[in-house]
């Protein structure tokens, strides 16, 4: 499961919106599901994150709310920062954590702070084969007893914790538990890909309804730390039938690799200290990148594809002039037209418009078995000392493998890919159930012979 750039949906009913509704703009259906519900998304992201929810109610067109009050802001977006002491309690998150109370009792009793610039625990949660190119950035020490994976627990803990609070202070009659710990409960959640979470806000701000070229676009991701690239394109309309036409791209790249440039231009400067890395580092965020359109301006920091025609830019740095009319500029030279959406609010649409079905498969998926010797193949004759035979067949090699699924096939949520398999055994006492293992290839298309 890939959770980098994740956003994590939770419904309080297994009652799904229809997939068919034809949303373009801000024309919506009415909630399908016979009973009052509850969606939830959650986007962790490397700078911030954020949380939005919809109650649906039989019959009424679904509305979007964002969850904006967290101890001590009052905002859509909440910082993805935790300190934590040195035993690793929970000392403080998101904005309360960039307050100057709970920064100078960091800095008195030795607190660790988790956040974007020390290279954020979002990103150290990713698959072991996919690596990343630091640009320099080092990852610092997690707090004590510590794994990445309990410090995003403890982030997503304090995310639930705050929207809960949030919907039982702001609608009368909210749901007291949202998701039960068990295996029916589980299954309300969903992961979804930034990406596709982005395009259903593109296509409610209208953005997919026009698109010049009626074929296909991108959706550019332009966060704090990740530029995620996802392609699709428009199969029908009405009812909107969108499809993946390449795996979706991850790389890492944005303001993470600003500290990295700011600490190597200070490295002998006074300013060469963590703190006031840290410092300038954040005005760079909440002020020159904000504000910056040419590079031959002079600009000041505060001390102390040929897929588609046609890009959508999202993300909490799409915000950024620069960034839009740089894709504006160099783009329209390849006829590619540029576009954002207005609000660069969460939106849990994915669970109300469900308008992506078929997926380009990242990876090939596949399981080992015994390839029938083959005396006139070269491959099969360097083997030949792994030969084995079973009680009525013939001579077999081991670590062949057999792909069930190839990369770059569309697949639909519903898809089942099944291959018949047989075995023999001595005698019918051997017969017993079968744990076979399933593996993933990622080096190209072309299908390998056998797992080395």
């Amino acid at each position: 499961m890939y959770f980098n750039n994740q956003m994590f949906l939770i419904t309080a009913t297994n009652e799904y919106y229809p997939t068919n509704t034809g949303v373009t703009g801000n024309t919506r259906k009415p909630y399908g599901g016979l009973s009052r519900s509850l969606v939830i998304a959650i986007d962790v992201g490397t700078t911030f994150s954020g949380v939005s929810y919809a109650i649906l109610e039989p019959g009424e067109i679904p509305k979007i709310h964002g969850a904006t009050r967290f101890p001590g802001q009052e905002h859509v977006k909440i910082l993805s920062v935790i300190y934590y002491d040195k035993h690793g309690a929970i000392m403080a998150a998101g904005a309360e954590a960039d307050s100057h109370s709970i920064v100078a009792q960091a800095e008195d009793n030795g607190w660790i702070k988790a956040e974007k610039w020390n290279c954020a625990f979002k990103l150290r949660l990713r698959p072991r084969q996919m690596q990343l190119n630091m640009n320099g950035m080092r990852h610092s020490p997690l707090p004590r007893d510590k794994s990445h994976v309990h410090v995003f627990g403890d982030y997503l803990n304090y995310l639930y914790s705050c929207t809960r609070s949030f919907i039982s202070d702001t609608h009368a009659n909210s749901a007291a538990l949202l998701v039960r710990d068990s295996d029916e409960g589980r299954t309300r959640i969903h992961f979804v890909t930034e990406g596709e979470a982005s395009l259903h806000a593109c296509v409610l701000s209208g953005l997919a309804g026009d698109n010049p070229s009626k074929h296909g676009f991108l959706i550019a991701d332009a966060g704090g730390g990740m530029l995620d690239i996802s392609s699709y394109v428009i199969k029908g309309t009405p009812p909107l039938f969108i499809e993946e036409i390449a795996p979706p791209d991850c790389i890492f790249a944005g303001l993470c690799s600003s500290a990295d440039a700011l600490e190597k231009k200070l490295k002998h400067s006074k300013y060469r200290t963590a703190d006031s890395l840290d410092h300038i580092t954040r005005k760079f965020d909440e002020t020159t990148k904000r504000l910056f359109r040419n590079r031959n301006d002079l600009q000041f920091i505060l001390f102390g594809s040929p897929l588609g025609r046609s890009v959508f830019l999202v993300g909490g740095y799409a915000a950024s002039p620069w960034l839009f009319g740089q894709l504006q500029e160099r783009l329209v030279l390849y006829n590619i037209n540029v576009s954002r959406p207005n609000t660069q609010t969460l939106l849990p649409t994915f669970h109300c418009h469900h308008h992506v079905l078929p997926r380009m498969s990242k990876f090939m998926y596949g399981v080992e078995f015994l390839r029938e010797f083959d005396p006139n193949d070269v491959e099969h004759l360097v083997r030949k000392e792994k030969l084995c035979e079973l009680p009525f067949g013939p001579k077999l090699l081991p670590d062949a493998f057999d792909c069930i699924l190839a990369r770059s096939v569309k697949v639909k949520e519903s898809t089942v890919f099944t291959r018949k398999y047989c075995t023999e055994l001595f005698n019918l006492s051997m017969l017993s159930v079968f744990e076979v293992q399933i593996w993933c290839y990622r080096g190209g298309n072309v299908v390998p012979k056998w797992i080395n």
